[in-house]
C-alpha cells in the first residue's frame, strides 16, 4: 500500500456558475510496505461542478491516473 503525496488542481473551461472543468494532480506514493518502492503518479479529471449556495460547490466527474509502484 502507499501513502500518496499529491498536488491538485481544477481548471473550470467556463465562467459560469454551473461549468465543466479539467483537472491535473502529480504526486507520489510512499511505499508503507518493505516489499514495494514508492513511485510517482499523475492524472487527470474530467467532469462538471454545480455551484452550490455559500461558496460550496458538488464535483461530477471521471478520473484517470497512472502510477509507477515496483515490487
Amino acid at each position: 500500500s502507499f501513502l500518496p503525496l499529491q498536488l491538485a488542481t481544477s481548471i473550470p473551461l467556463m465562467k459560469n456558475n454551473h461549468a465543466p472543468f479539467l483537472g491535473l494532480n502529480v504526486g507520489y506514493g510512499i511505499a508503507l510496505a518493505k516489499h514495494y518502492n514508492g513511485g510517482l503518479f499523475s492524472g487527470v479529471d474530467f467532469g462538471y461542478r454545480y455551484q452550490l449556495v455559500r461558496g460550496g460547490a458538488i464535483f461530477v466527474g471521471a478520473n484517470a491516473s497512472f502510477q509507477k509502484g515496483e515490487q
